[in-house]
């Protein structure tokens, strides 16, 4: 189970990493041997974020004879003499004692918008629905260069309405992931929402490095843009480890 993890950018072209686990038998970029797909997200870097941390109790599983991949994205000037060596890092710790909580790094987007030439002030929002009793641990709103702001809020089943992250003056260069210094309980019939907000006018162009005549749309490059709400959750209901140690043992053959 691991605790903590850390992604190590190794040039100045690293946009961001994210890395994978696949399962034992898992084809990569595929399905398994038995058609199924049990590739599991281990979280990333992005300019100015923290290595990961999660307490005791907490933790996402790495099965024996996995394997890592990682998505790399590069962005940098192309043409001759441009070429830049990259050798990035992963650093990973692991719980000594029993986790009851398994991490899901999830993210919520609506991923189809499209932000209008010279545009300075354009939203773009999406839902989640938690159907179980849910440990919110973490969120970080993760844009482009024209990102200016972002908001999750909480609507509860009993009708109340919480504020959950409010991010007035979004940088690009300083993508901050949040946490609770207590882990917040989400219970089942609680939508959470997100807002993020686009700065595509001439202004924000010429101070960033982008072309504002241009309506932009998801994408992979820095000058293209990203509507990426992620959070890091939890079950709220403990494992039960005995079953769990007792189906770990079936998978190994044991």
């Amino acid at each position: 189970w691991i605790s903590g993890i850390e992604f190590k950018p190794g040039s100045e072209v690293v946009h961001h990493i994210i890395g994978y686990s696949h399962a034992p038998g898992e084809a990569i970029g595929g399905t398994g041997e038995d058609g199924s797909q049990d590739r599991g997200m281990l979280g990333g870097n992005a300019p100015g974020a923290d290595q990961e941390q999660w307490p005791e109790g907490y933790g996402i599983l790495l099965k024996k004879g996995s394997r890592i991949t990682f998505a790399m994205h590069y962005h940098k000037e192309s043409g001759p003499g441009t070429g830049v060596s990259d050798s990035s890092e992963i650093g990973l710790q692991f719980h000594t004692k029993p986790v009851q909580h398994p991490i899901e790094i999830s993210n919520i987007a609506y991923g189809t918008f499209e932000i209008p030439p010279n545009e300075p002030h354009w939203r773009v929002g999406a839902s989640r629905l938690f159907e179980e009793d849910t440990i919110l641990l973490g969120l970080l709103p993760h844009m482009h260069l024209r990102g200016s702001a972002a908001k999750y809020t909480a609507f509860y089943p009993d009708g109340k309405t919480e504020l959950l992250l409010d991010v007035p003056k979004y940088d690009f260069n300083w993508q901050t992931g949040y946490k609770y210094a207590q882990n917040k309980l989400i219970p089942a019939g609680t939508r959470i929402e997100m807002e993020l907000v686009y700065d595509n006018s001439p202004e924000n162009a010429a101070k960033s490095g982008f072309d504002s005549n241009k309506a932009i749309r998801f994408g992979g490059p820095t000058t293209d843009e990203m509507d990426l709400a992620w959070i890091t959750i939890a079950p709220a209901k403990p494992l039960d480890l005995a079953a769990a140690q007792t189906a770990t043992k079936a998978e190994a053959g044991d």
